[in-house]
Order: structure tokens, then C-alpha cells, then sequence
């Protein structure tokens, strides 16, 4: 046994830690330790019983050198020379040795268990206190290297804290797999939760159709921004667009050349221009902008906002929902006819091979965020004066067609425009804009209202009188029809009359659409999805227990639909009464692979997730179809 002195205080290691946000940083932190050491799976336990954090990895165990070292905190071999990734070709995430001193934050005393390659199992204590680091050679072998860091008496609020629905939903945006999955050579992540079932946090995005789904980067090397705006069925450049100046009257005239936009809206950044961005690092992104009727639905699977990464991971400070930082509130807010609203955006910005110890733009102690200097505000420049100032003109303009060049001109000729619309920040002060508030009315056509009358006040009775068509004012705005309850058809309810009486799983599937027929999907709403959770799982064991082909598994109902779905394909065309289409199918399993219908429900049942009543209508009426053709599919 051997025991050594910190170099450090405990007062040292606090000041250099800073103070952090959240617990989560710190398993943050011991994640991207086992990471960069080439882990292919990786557990995290959060026992609030024995009050123990743990996070495992079965790859390299700590070398007799690397243990040695746990006395010197704030050196580390990482980034040093061309050791920049690790065995998978991911670039290292940490540079200063402190990713281990955070346990600290949470704990008095840590423990390190490691197997390296000689299979003999060390223990390594670290005390804060005392400030000492005792480490030993056990007389138990391993037949694998493992490290395992045990965080010993957290505070029982501090584990419930990282259990709580909202920390998980960030532990499983922890890393850009959400968006790029198998395109990150990241390891698998099982969360265990005392008294709860394991769960991965692994979690990937199939992205539903969108208005503009948005790719940019910027090459620190030439700098210039990449920007390439996809917009499926609308006339929108497709190609990439370089903007390699970025004060604004080049960034307007790169809209007017690309997308034809003769009268752009500045936003508050395009008044703090630099002349050099020589200091910004690369990097990447994706921002996806999706209509107010689909993202009330499709996002809650995912959760809206933008997340930044570095090296692939999280800060955590842009993983919470409410961090508006792009400013999309204040666009919607100064321009209505704008779809770039905070519940609306979805996507991210990562900064690859990003090397703190040669980059200007630096992290802060805690982890959490950027250090908020010049470099940051350049970096800010970039993201919302030439990024994000793209992607509003674009939207503008595709509702507004008054801010584009007509395009029957030949040669058009730039039209002298109100200098206020080309000089007011849409996201700053609100004076200067009231002479906007006609467009945007125009544009959204719900806000206006449509009188009939010409401008002198009178009934405009010649109205298409020249012989021009009369196109009518975008003014209607039909209501959306609400459902009462979540109830089948006189056909389809035939269905489950006939299952009365067979056994206990039919009577079970009569009853709960009996009582699901009884409650109203406004007022109890948390019933609704109970139950209708609940039919979809017993409808997909009943047609398990009549199909060997179908595989139902107790551990995932979502697994268990995609099984039942791949069978009733197969039945397409042949005949089977109340179904007979591909159709049906896709709608299906789109409802549960795309948009996450099961996983929303487990969300309303199993945490405090408030019901999406819209939700539960929409799937309803597409998926009882599906619980139908279980029934029935024979």
C-alpha cells in the first residue's frame, strides 16, 4: 500500500474547478474520461439508498504511471504532440487532468477500481479532505480491464436531482449521436437507476419532415461560413453558399445574388461586425426549422433548442430548453411572420478537433459554457449575424413575398426600400418598425381582417370585373376539429365486441376501450394516455400469442410494435378484412419509430411529462387502424 500527498489543497482544487452548474457536469466529466479511453460501453448508477454515484467502463484500466500521476492533478498526457484521438478515432475531450478532480463537487471521498493489463484489480483512494491519494494492489484478478470511479456519501438530493426526468432527458443529448448517430464512434451508455429498469441513453433522432433543414460550417483556415439551406418543396436555393465577408452589405448582397432577397432585415448582431475572425475555431452545424403544427408534436420526443458541443460533447449550459441563446424569441416577437421561434428550432453546433490548449476561444472551469471574451463575441457574430440572419431573411421571404425581386423582371433594378427596415435591428428596440406591422399582417393573413371594402371605405364591387382572377386574401384559418375521447367506428367497434368472453387478455382489451370510450381527451388527459399506452401493448400481445412471428418483449413495447408491424406487411393484399394496405403499415411505423409515440407515453406514465392532447388525437387516429388489424390479422 502507498500513499501520497495532493500537490494541490482542497482550496486549490476548489478554485480551479470553479463553481459548477450542475451534478451533471461531473458525470459529464467521467464520461468523456472513459471516452478518451476508447470505452465500448459504459454504465452510470445512481443508488440513492447506499448514496453512490458510479460510472464503469470496460476498456483501459488506469497503468501503474497513470495512478502515480492521480497525486499531480492539472498535468495530463492528452493532446500532447499527435496524440489527439483515441483508439476509435474520436478527438480527446479533455487537455487539463481535471476531469477526475470534479468528483470533488460532489463528494469527500472517491474510489477508483481498475483492472489494467496485467488483469491484477487496483483501489485507489482520494480523499479531499486530508488531501491524499492511497492506492493498493488487491489479491482479486480480472479476466478484462475495467476502471470504475465510485463517488462515495452524495447527498440524497443531489442523486435525486440527476434522476429527475429533466437531468436524464440532458444525459441522453450528451452527445451530437443524437443528431449524427452512427456517424460517432461513441460508445453504448446504459443508466441505472436504483429500483428502476436500465435504460440507454444512446439516443438518435429520425427527423420528420421540416420547413428548412439547415447545414453551415466555418473553416478557420480561409474564413468563410458554409451555409446550405434544404427546403423540400419550396422554390429556395438548394446549393451551398459561401460567405467569405461579413460586414453587412456583402452579406446582403450574397441574399440578393443566392436567394433573391432584395430587402434583408438586420439583426442586432450585424451592428458589431469585426474585421477579423482569424481566432474563432472550426466549426460545424445543423439547425432544423419545423412548422408550429408539427413541432408541438414531433419535439417533444427530442426536446427544441440548439445545443453546442465540443469534441461531440455537451456544455451544459445549452442543454436546458430555456436557454433562448440564439435570441429566437425576440425574432418572433419583432417579426411575426417569422417561424424561428424557440419551441420551432432544433439542431446543434460542435466544434471538431477542437484542442484547448492551442484554441483562443477557451472553456470555462466548471465546464459548463465558454469563457465570454472578444473570441466569444466573434464566435456569437458568426452563429447569429451570418448564420442565423440567413435563416431568418430566408423564412421572411418566403412568407413575405414583398421582400423579394419580382421575378417576371429581366433586368430588375433595386427599389429604394424604408431605411429603417434596412438599418433597425428586428431583434433590438421595437422603434422603427411600426411601419412593418402592415406586412406582417399581410403576410400571416390570420392577423388581418378582411373587410370587403376598397380604401376609401366602400364595397369594392368591381373586383375582378377586369377579367383578372380573383384570388381571395389569406384570411381563412379553418378550426382545427377537437376529438371528445379516443373512441373506434361502429365498424371497428365490432371487433372488439366479438373479443368478450375469450379469455382474460380479450376481456382486458374490451374493457380498457370501454373506458377509454368514457373519458373526455381534454379534461383527463393523463388517463387517456395510460390507457391508450396500455391498449397498444395489449393488442400487440394478442396478435403475439396467435403469431409465432411476432416477438414480444416485455422490456420494449416499441420493439414489440416493429415486430408485430414487420407481420402485417406481409399480410398486405391478402384479403384480411378492415386492412389491405402498405400504407397503413408505413403511417404506423412512422407514428412509433419517427415521431416516438412510445416514448412520449412512457413519458406521461412513468414521469411528470405533461400530456399532449394533440398528440394523443393525431396518433390515435392513425394507430387504432394498427390495433385493429392486431385483432384481426389472424
Amino acid at each position: 500500500m502507498a500513499e501520497q500527498q495532493f500537490v494541490m489543497s482542497s482550496s486549490q482544487i476548489a478554485e480551479i474547478m470553479g463553481t459548477v452548474g450542475s451534478p451533471l457536469i461531473v458525470v459529464s466529466e467521467l464520461l468523456k474520461n472513459a471516452v478518451d479511453a476508447s470505452a465500448e460501453n459504459i454504465d452510470i448508477y445512481y443508488n440513492r439508498e447506499e448514496q453512490t454515484i458510479a460510472v464503469e467502463n470496460d476498456h483501459k484500466g488506469f497503468t501503474f504511471e497513470e495512478i502515480e500521476k492521480l497525486s499531480h492533478p492539472g498535468t495530463s498526457a492528452k493532446k500532447q504532440a499527435t496524440n489527439l484521438t483515441n483508439e476509435n478515432g474520436m478527438f480527446l475531450t479533455g487537455s487539463k487532468g481535471l476531469g477526475l478532480l470534479s468528483v470533488f463537487l460532489l463528494c469527500e471521498c472517491a474510489e477508483i477500481i481498475t483492472a489494467p493489463k496485467d488483469k491484477k484489480i487496483y483501489r485507489i483512494i482520494l480523499e479531499k479532505s486530508n488531501g491524499t491519494v492511497e492506492q493498493f494492489v488487491t489479491d482479486q484478478t480480472s479476466d478484462k480491464e475495467f476502471t470504475k470511479v465510485l463517488l462515495k456519501n452524495v447527498d440524497k438530493e443531489i442523486i435525486d436531482f440527476l434522476s429527475s426526468e429533466s437531468e436524464v432527458r440532458k444525459l441522453r443529448h450528451i452527445c451530437t449521436y443524437l443528431y449524427k448517430k452512427d456517424l460517432v464512434p461513441f460508445p453504448t451508455i446504459m443508466l441505472h437507476i436504483f429500483g428502476q429498469s436500465a435504460q440507454k441513453i444512446n439516443f438518435s433522432c429520425d427527423f420528420p419532415s421540416m420547413l428548412y433543414d439547415v447545414h453551415f460550417n466555418y473553416r478557420k483556415e480561409t474564413q468563410t461560413v458554409h451555409f446550405n439551406c434544404v427546403s423540400p418543396g419550396k422554390n429556395i436555393c438548394q446549393d451551398e453558399v459561401v460567405f467569405d465577408d461579413f460586414q453587412l452589405q456583402k452579406l446582403q448582397e450574397v441574399m440578393l445574388t443566392k436567394y433573391g432577397i432584395k430587402d434583408t432585415i438586420p439583426t442586432r448582431s450585424n451592428e458589431l461586425a469585426f474585421s477579423d475572425y482569424t481566432a474563432v475555431p472550426d466549426f460545424e452545424g445543423r439547425i432544423l426549422v419545423y412548422e408550429k403544427s408539427l413541432a408541438g408534436a414531433q419535439l417533444k420526443a427530442y426536446g427544441a433548442g440548439v445545443n453546442i458541443y465540443v469534441n461531440d460533447f455537451a456544455l451544459y449550459n445549452y442543454l436546458a430548453e430555456e436557454n433562448d441563446w440564439l435570441g429566437l424569441a425576440d425574432y418572433s416577437q419583432r417579426k411575426k411572420v417569422t417561424r424561428l421561434k424557440p419551441h420551432n428550432v432544433f439542431g446543434y453546433v460542435n466544434f471538431p478537433c477542437f484542442n484547448e490548449n492551442e484554441e483562443k476561444l477557451k472553456i470555462s472551469n466548471e465546464r459548463a459554457d465558454f469563457i465570454q471574451d472578444f473570441t466569444f463575441s466573434k464566435l456569437m457574430y458568426l452563429l447569429k449575424g451570418v448564420v442565423m440572419f440567413a435563416i431568418f431573411n430566408i423564412d421572411v421571404a418566403d412568407k413575405n413575398p414583398k421582400y423579394k425581386e419580382d421575378p417576371r423582371q429581366e433586368n430588375p433594378e433595386p427599389q429604394e426600400s424604408d431605411p429603417q427596415r434596412k438599418t433597425t435591428p428586428c431583434d433590438g428596440d421595437t422603434e422603427g418598425h411600426a411601419g412593418h406591422d402592415g406586412d406582417d399582417k399581410e403576410a400571416e393573413g390570420a392577423e388581418a381582417t378582411y373587410s370587403g371594402s376598397n380604401e376609401n371605405g366602400s364595397e369594392d364591387s368591381s373586383r375582378g370585373d377586369d377579367g383578372t382572377p380573383y384570388s381571395p386574401d389569406n384570411v381563412y384559418k379553418p378550426q382545427r376539429l377537437e376529438q371528445k375521447s379516443l373512441s373506434f367506428t361502429k365498424s371497428e367497434s365490432a371487433v372488439i365486441k366479438a373479443l368478450i368472453n375469450h379469455d382474460d387478455l380479450s376481456n382486458k382489451i374490451y374493457n380498457v376501450t370501454f373506458e377509454l370510450s368514457k373519458l373526455d381527451l381534454q379534461v383527463h388527459r393523463h388517463s387517456n394516455a395510460y390507457l391508450y399506452r396500455a391498449l397498444l401493448e395489449s393488442a400487440t400481445k394478442y396478435l403475439s400469442q396467435h403469431q409465432s412471428q411476432v416477438r414480444f418483449d416485455n422490456s420494449s413495447l416499441e420493439a414489440s410494435i416493429v415486430s408485430a408491424l414487420k407481420y402485417l406487411r406481409n399480410q398486405c393484399g391478402k384479403g384480411k378484412p378492415l386492412f389491405n394496405r402498405h400504407k397503413d403499415v408505413e403511417i404506423w411505423k412512422d407514428t412509433v419509430t419517427k415521431r416516438k409515440l412510445i416514448d412520449a407515453l412512457n413519458q406521461y406514465v412513468h414521469n411528470e411529462q405533461p400530456v399532449d392532447a394533440l398528440l394523443l388525437q393525431e396518433t390515435w387516429n392513425s394507430m387504432k387502424g394498427y390495433i385493429i388489424a392486431c385483432l384481426t390479422i389472424q
